[in-house]
């Protein structure tokens, strides 16, 4: 187990059980004074909920605190963990004080409660023309980051197979335009466009397999994380 690109060994440390739940899921609801009964009005996704339990050796109780108190640190401002046997990373944070129990001399027992992100694979990239074949293979819809390339005298384009259908117009002829849906940074030619765009969703890819398709002649790059 990795955290933020360190060996846990570096902390004396061993991976001996992991707990990974789904997804929480909360929903919103409304019960107004007049209403029979409360009311949907939607659902969002949340952390998973996490346990890890390590075992930690040092030479001696001081050395021991020292490193679990760098454990606890990383998580507690989000530490990136990689397991050796898994192809996702999660980022991790520190939920509740870490307990333990020591069985011998130099031997303790961690427990980790913890809140997960997505776990989300290496960088995916698909490349092409105005037509492509693009497939999600994580159990989440995932944001993108979508570089168009307009060809000469396009001004404006239409993209469907996402999520929502997006649309911008009143473009350079011939601009590069970056819609970065992960940090909601839309640009073209390396200036700000967001005032181009004319959807009210910015483009999120579909579970399984999408062709993504504009109305325009252009290259188009897609990169993303698969989610799980």
């Amino acid at each position: 187990m990795y955290l933020n690109d360190i060996d846990i060994k570096q902390f004396g440390g061993k991976l001996i059980y992991r707990n990974i739940s789904s997804n929480r899921v909360s929903s919103g609801v409304k019960w107004e004074y007049y209403m029979d009964r409360p009311e949907s009005f939607g659902s969002a996704i949340e952390f998973k909920d996490v346990q890890l339990g390590l075992i930690l050796t040092a030479d001696n109780e001081t050395i021991f605190q020292r490193n679990l108190n760098l454990l606890a640190e990383e998580f507690r401002k989000g530490g990136v963990v990689k397991f050796k046997d898994m192809p996702y990373t999660y980022t991790m944070y520190l939920k509740t004080k870490p307990e333990y129990d020591k069985l011998n001399q130099t031997t303790y027992k961690v427990d980790l409660n913890l809140d997960g992100d997505f776990g989300l694979s290496d960088k995916k990239t698909v490349s092409g023309g105005n037509s492509l074949s693009v497939v999600n293979n994580g159990i989440y819809k995932t944001p993108v980051v979508l570089t168009v390339t307009l060809a000469n005298g396009v001004t404006g384009f239409t993209i469907n197979g996402f999520e929502h259908d997006f649309t911008m117009k009143g473009l350079p002829s011939g601009a590069t335009v970056l819609i970065d849906t992960m940090n909601g940074v839309i640009k073209a030619n390396g200036v700000n466009a967001i005032d181009k765009v004319e959807s009210f969703h910015l483009p999120k890819l579909n579970v399984g397999e999408s062709t993504i398709r504009t109305s325009s002649s252009c290259n188009m790059t897609i990169q993303f994380y698969e989610r799980c």
